[in-house]
């Protein structure tokens, strides 16, 4: 193996709809024992890092609060000015906060930013807003272009349908979306853990946004057929891999790459 830091999303892979998938224990503890780097990077935006931490914490995944990146706090990274208008949920509205920007609530008040993340009370009144806002002149942030995501009753909108929905009301497309695939999570994640991109490998479940991203950033990268990833039929892997060159990896199961780690130490 040629990488001494490894990036792991979250939701279907560590685990599943709260859930924690076999193995993922196993598997922090044993990057721990041979002295690799990891972290956690999740294009969800709802949850505050304080929460993932907690979340892990239960499920027995030793991950540090440092080791945790959000599509929320690195988009709010990119906030200009003092006021934003958020449509979202606890985890990006404490990004917003923790970053000093004031949050614009009552019709009428100037944002100098519209940040759109994961929103389950979603409506018509906070696409009118944020469109409002936008065609004032205000910077436009998207969190993730997940358009949708696996739950309990199948597949629901995710934040790339609410973040859709306002561009196509205010006719302009996001000046900037920060979640994988785009290279920002990664970027941050990699300066603050001091780890090269040629020598990370990615492990996630989806093609189109935990590998390309991967791929792109000239990452080695996994690919997990757990969670979005046990949709992918071995064609549709075939196919990817003819046209990006990756992924590198592909496992069933965690317990297939837990065994992959073993052997290769």
């Amino acid at each position: 193996m040629n990488f001494d830091c490894v990036l792991f999303d979250g939701d279907g892979v560590l685990y599943i709809e709260g859930k924690v998938q076999k193995y993922a224990p196993e598997i922090i503890d044993l990057l721990k024992q041979q002295g690799k780097k990891y972290a956690l990077v999740t294009n969800n935006s709802t949850k505050t890092k304080r929460q993932y931490h907690q979340r892990l914490i239960n499920m027995g995944i030793p991950m540090n609060l440092d080791r945790i990146f959000t599509s929320a706090y690195v988009a709010s990274d990119f906030l200009k000015g003092e006021t934003v208008y958020v449509i979202g949920e606890e985890g990006l509205f404490d990004a917003c906060h923790s970053k000093g920007f004031v949050v614009v609530n009552e019709t009428g008040e100037k944002a100098d930013n519209v940040i759109i993340g994961m929103d389950r009370t979603f409506n018509y009144n906070k696409i009118a807003e944020a469109m409002r806002h936008i065609l004032n002149g205000s910077f436009f942030i998207g969190t993730n272009p997940d358009r949708n995501f696996p739950s309990k009753e199948g597949l629901i909108p995710g934040a790339g349908s609410m973040i859709a929905a306002v561009e196509a009301a205010a006719e302009r497309t996001a000046n900037i979306i920060v979640g994988k695939p785009f290279p920002y999570l990664y970027k941050s994640a990699l300066q603050h853990l001091g780890a090269e991109a040629k020598k990370t490998l990615m492990v996630g479940d989806r093609l189109e946004t935990d590998i390309l991203g991967a791929i792109n950033m000239g990452m080695e990268s996994c690919l997990v057929q757990t969670g979005i990833g046990s949709r992918y039929s071995q064609n549709e892997i075939d196919k990817f891999r003819h046209t990006h060159g990756g992924p590198d990896y592909v496992f069933p199961t965690l317990f297939e790459f837990y065994q992959f780690l073993k052997e290769n130490s």
